[in-house]
């Protein structure tokens, strides 16, 4: 067998095993980490074909960033509630949707075609294309749902429900409820893992100053505590999983910047001035 029959025998064997585990073969390899994203004074910066200042022309306001899986597509949430779904390469834009909470998170499907976004309190899945809704993902009176997280796969979507951690199964439309007494759920880069803040009481814990970063396997067991600053704030994983990006304050109250650390809790950047979060990080593919 030649080394070239051997190579396209190899890659031909991977994408079988990762579609046998359910996960798409372009996301069965860890992306590299490309630009990190955040929100500096209602400025966008790190987005391509979006100005960072309000005197330029392609300028949008901007409170909340969200890059696709496929490290193409980038979404923005302005203060008034709109969606705009960039494309980077072609610097086309469109708003997609009106009326999305600022406050409660968003987040692209592996697939880069839907987003799932928080309207009226419940979580809402919608195309990325057109803002047309694909399903609505949870229906509960008087409880909000927020901070949806995809698993790698698409087959589940984990998201915080009052002072929980709740997963579904989107096939089924089933939750359970994953680990009580946090919130922020995010699902690691390779699916294994989710990190997550504490919660108690009727506040966030790094309100009170104790809200570090913690992460545990999907599948219950012991958490770590990865001793990242203690007034984080709103966080990603690094598309590669060895790395959190964050908000936290650095000098004062809503003196917030961005930091950079590994997920052994050891700091290793700052990036942006303050007051800055809404914080994202592009995966290169």
């Amino acid at each position: 067998m030649t080394r070239t029959a051997r190579r396209l025998l190899a890659a031909a064997a991977a994408a079988v095993s990762a579609l046998a585990l359910g996960v798409p073969a372009a996301q069965a390899a860890p992306a590299r980490n490309g630009v990190v994203s955040f929100v500096q004074d209602a400025s966008p910066i790190g987005i391509p074909c979006v100005g960072s200042w309000s005197w330029e022309p392609n300028f949008i306001e901007a409170d909340r960033t969200a890059w696709a899986p496929n490290g193409v597509q980038a979404a923005i949430l302005d203060p008034n509630g709109a969606l705009i779904v960039i494309n980077t390469r072609t610097c086309a834009k469109r708003t997609v949707a009106t009326g999305v909470s600022r406050f409660h998170g968003l987040a692209f499907t592996p697939d880069s075609r839907s987003i799932a976004i928080s309207r009226n309190g419940d979580l809402f899945l919608i195309s990325a294309g057109t803002g047309a809704t694909v399903r609505k993902l949870t229906s509960t009176r008087l409880i909000v749902e927020s901070d949806p997280s995809f698993s790698p796969d698409g087959k589940s979507v984990a998201y915080r429900r009052e002072g929980a951690i709740w997963i579904q199964t989107i096939a089924t439309g089933q939750s359970i409820r994953w680990r009580v007494g946090a919130i922020n759920p995010q699902y690691s880069p390779d699916g294994t893992k989710i990190a997550y803040q504490v919660y108690e009481g009727d506040e966030p814990a790094y309100n009170r100053g104790d809200g570090r970063i913690w992460y545990a396997p999907v599948t219950g067991g012991t958490p770590k505590d990865t001793l990242i600053d203690a007034n984080a704030d709103d966080f990603v994983w690094s598309p590669d999983g060895t790395a959190f990006a964050f908000s936290a304050a650095s000098t004062g109250e809503n003196a917030y910047t961005i930091f950079l650390a590994r997920t052994t809790g050891r700091i290793y950047q700052s990036v942006g001035g303050t007051p800055s979060s809404g914080v994202s990080w592009q995966p290169l593919r």
